[in-house]
């Protein structure tokens, strides 16, 4: 992609809504698609920019970009899952529950979840195999915005799109 073809960061964000669903679908991770719940995302956003910001993930992953961006879409992808779960069950709890999940982190809710509903080719345990085939479609999306003075738009927005992943996985499985 030239970048004179670049997509604005909204359009980059829908592009990579789009991929990573295809991606999921075709690992058996997702079942009805796009399920978009908008008052979900400023949850979302607050969340991937709290983990973005953290000082343990930065000191732990900061010298390696490609793990640390790995962690921050998997945080993002079990946060997506665990958030809508609990808006499914228990909507008025949901700000206690976010403010938990940044404390303790999404894993071990995510994992359950992805235990329970999920095939075990998608679990966490099977190597992470499906968080990388996603991760790798973010990479590839991703690669011609390194090149800009500027890419945190296009970064955050590729978290975002996987936030909204793990909302279509996990309530395709709740029955929404």
């Amino acid at each position: 992609m030239s970048f004179e073809n670049k997509k604005t960061p909204e359009e980059f964000y829908n592009e990579c809504i789009t991929s990573f669903h295809e991606e999921a679908k075709s690992n058996e991770a997702l079942e009805k698609g796009l399920i978009f719940i908008p008052e979900l995302m400023p949850i979302g956003q607050k969340m991937i920019l709290t983990y973005l910001q953290d000082p343990f993930f930065q000191s732990q992953f900061g010298n390696d970009p490609r793990i640390y961006y790995y962690v921050m879409l998997s945080l993002a992808i079990e946060s997506g899952i665990a958030i809508s779960a609990k808006w499914h069950e228990d909507f008025g709890s949901i700000n206690t529950y976010t403010q938990q999940l940044i404390n303790e982190g999404p894993a071990d809710e995510a994992n359950t979840l992805l235990k329970k509903h999920f095939p075990e080719s998608v679990s966490r345990e099977q190597g992470n195999q499906f968080f990388n085939k996603i991760y790798k479609v973010m990479l590839e999306k991703h690669e011609p915005y390194w090149q800009l003075q500027d890419c945190r738009a296009y970064t955050f927005n590729a978290l975002l799109a996987g936030f909204q992943l793990g909302i279509s996985m996990m309530l395709g499985k709740l029955g929404y």
